[in-house]
């Protein structure tokens, strides 16, 4: 079993314990400039804070969510924080037809670098 630590001294303790950053590190507004992502779920929860986080380090992040109206909320909200302008990703993945997915795999190929 493998856990995460806060703390290098938690893992001098407990060598099954993995830090999960330096004690004193944290990311800057460019950590993540250049980079991609796609967050799916993006619209609420740990999707949506992933995404402004990612945003918030400089990502270009592609919003992916089947929630339309939330998704416009966060995009509105990323873009007023003046991050890279992220892309929304409208679909519901439980309910995806193949021609949905080969539509997708499109809008991804043109996002990406």
């Amino acid at each position: 079993m493998c856990r995460f630590a806060a703390s290098a001294l938690q893992m001098d303790k407990d060598p099954t314990v993995m830090p999960i950053a330096p004690s004193k590190w944290s990311p800057t507004k460019t950590e993540l400039s250049g980079k991609t992502i796609l967050v799916t779920g993006a619209s609420e929860g740990i999707g949506r804070a992933a995404s402004l986080a990612y945003a918030g380090c400089g990502a270009e992040v592609l919003l992916l969510s089947r929630n339309e109206e939330r998704l416009e909320v966060l995009y509105d909200e990323i873009e007023a924080s003046g991050a890279p302008q992220p892309a929304l990703l409208p679909m519901d993945l439980a309910k995806a037809t193949h021609d949905d997915f080969v539509a997708l795999a499109g809008s991804l190929s043109e996002a990406l670098p």
